[in-house]
């Protein structure tokens, strides 16, 4: 199992600015610690092949820009959001451009289930994909399959909001069927009145998997093999 390494104080310091800086964060974004562990994924691994299922208010595109600043890639980053200038109002891309960022973001005005298929028919691989769009069951099912085939083996899937049924489901899936690893990075103790709150709900074995290893409601995964559907 990975254990992420600690985020370099400076690079720390650029996500905690970025994320003061962000009037929109609360209750449409990834957390602070959530951002934190994004940056520190594509830090670690020197991931430049990137891309977000919902961009929301940018909260997660600015930490993993920043990142892939940080470490002197210059690829362009993809986030895919056909409700951005509706149900958002535009908040993410005002952010990325208060930030100094929106000039290496791609923005996607698609469906994800649009997108990726074309990505996946012209062969196009990602090294990091975080998947935070739409939380109804067939829409995270969805997402998972089509990242887990637009992903190169050895890449990292994140989701967040794994306490919700519908993504318990699709991280299921991808441990289970597909075989993807968790990685640790939990950077708190563990918090066993979540464990019991979350046990009953969705289960003892997942709610332990996902309290002992996840920063607050993201989860990291590693594709370590390819996945042919049952076939």
């Amino acid at each position: 199992m990975i254990k992420l390494p600690n985020l370099p104080s400076k690079l720390k310091a650029i996500i905690e600015s970025d994320y003061a800086n962000n009037p929109y964060t609360s209750g449409t974004s990834v957390s602070l610690p959530e951002a934190l562990v994004i940056a520190s994924v594509i830090d670690a691994f020197k991931l430049s092949q990137t891309l977000e299922i919902g961009l929301a208010s940018a909260g997660s595109s600015a930490a993993i820009l920043a990142a892939k600043s940080y470490g002197g890639c210059i690829n362009s980053h993809i986030a895919i959001d056909p409700y951005q200038k509706t149900h958002s109002e535009g908040k993410g891309l005002k952010v990325l451009e208060k930030l100094g960022y929106i000039d290496r973001l791609e923005w996607v005005e698609n469906l994800s289930e649009s997108y990726l298929p074309e990505a996946i028919k012209s062969k196009k691989k990602f090294d990091f994909i975080l998947i935070d769009g739409g939380h109804g069951l067939g829409q995270s099912m969805i997402d998972a399959y089509l990242a887990d085939r637009a992903l190169r083996v050895g890449g990292f899937i994140a989701i967040d909001d794994i306490y919700m049924k519908s993504t318990c489901n699709s991280i299921k899936f991808l441990t289970s069927e597909c075989g993807y690893d968790v990685v640790d990075c939990r950077t708190t103790v563990l918090n066993f009145p979540r464990l019991l709150k979350h046990s009953f709900r969705l289960g003892f074995s997942y709610a332990k998997m996902m309290v002992s290893r996840c920063s607050d409601s993201l989860v990291v995964l590693q594709k370590v093999k390819d996945y042919y559907g049952g076939y």
